[in-house]
């Protein structure tokens, strides 16, 4: 199932369903975001990373209305003060 492979991938990577509730997650995704292993399935993306840019946001709501989009890299700054770079 796609679950499965996304539970085993061997890179970040995460399913969400439309309300950006967390399905499966890979442990390297899980590791990178500081997510709990146990609890974070169900959850809304943007409860878990409340520090998401805005224009990450309307990217999201784009992509879920159907357009394509990429970026090659961009740092996200983390609540903590870490600074991560994201290629979507």
């Amino acid at each position: 199932t796609l679950r499965r492979f996304v539970d085993d991938a061997p890179v970040a990577l995460a399913m969400l369903d439309a309300d950006l509730r967390y399905l499966a997650a890979s442990p390297r995704w899980i590791a990178d975001y500081g997510l709990n292993a146990a609890t974070y399935r169900g959850s809304r993306h943007y409860d878990l990373c409340p520090e998401l840019p805005d224009h990450w946001k309307s990217v999201h709501a784009r992509c879920l209305a159907g357009a394509v989009e990429e970026c090659p890299g961009e740092p996200f700054l983390r609540a903590d003060g870490r600074r991560q770079w994201v290629r979507w």
